[in-house]
């Protein structure tokens, strides 16, 4: 009797110990999830967006979208030829011309975000860019990304950074317009509708 009793003892202990585990697990809660740091929806906004007229590459002027290691870019923007120059017989359209939108990014949310990307069908490349002076000469760069402070915002501007759009699609006349999408590393997908119009 005294051989049954004990065993029976130990398995009843063991099969209580087993239901208070299974009673303390606890299910993910917003209390315990892990942290993230990307903003609130509607952290990123968008203001007063435009785009200048298209750009033709002129002379021996560099493709501006020539890597940080090769041959250094002029300024094509900075001295930007009227919409649908020339070029040995061809309109801008025709010839590899280029254009850039611009944009202030206001960043509403408690933590920093980065423009790292931007897309659209308006040109056959488009790449984030920022202007530097190299001695007299102003020259456009390419960046891996544009850093938005945490309650504080950037403006993509002339002589500074910008979305280059490279090889355009179609002419960019004053009144056109034109569709990118941003991409930002914690906010996402950012569409940006802007209207040509001369830099002031």
């Amino acid at each position: 009797m005294r051989s049954i009793f004990i065993p029976a003892l130990i398995a009843g202990a063991l099969l209580l110990g087993a239901c208070g585990q299974a009673g303390t697990a606890q299910a993910p809660t917003a209390a315990n999830a892990p942290a993230t740091n990307a903003p609130a929806a509607g952290a990123i906004q968008i203001s007063d967006p435009w785009a200048r007229p298209a750009i033709a590459m002129m002379g021996d002027e560099q493709p501006a979208g020539a890597s940080m290691g090769e041959a250094k870019p002029t300024d094509a923007m900075a001295a930007a030829q009227p919409t649908g120059a020339a070029v040995g017989g061809e309109s801008a359209a025709m010839s590899g011309a280029n254009g850039a939108p611009y944009l202030t990014i206001t960043n509403t949310g408690d933590a920093a975000d980065r423009l790292i990307k931007a897309t659209g069908d308006i040109a056959k490349s488009i790449e984030l860019h920022t202007v530097i002076k190299n001695g007299d000469v102003m020259e456009m760069r390419p960046v891996e990304a544009i850093e938005v402070p945490a309650k504080g915002s950037v403006k993509l501007m002339p002589g500074s950074f910008h979305v280059m759009l490279i090889g355009l699609n179609r002419d960019l006349k004053v009144g056109d317009s034109l569709d990118v999408t941003l991409q930002f590393e914690k906010a996402g997908a950012v569409p940006v509708h802007a209207t040509v119009r001369q830099p002031e």
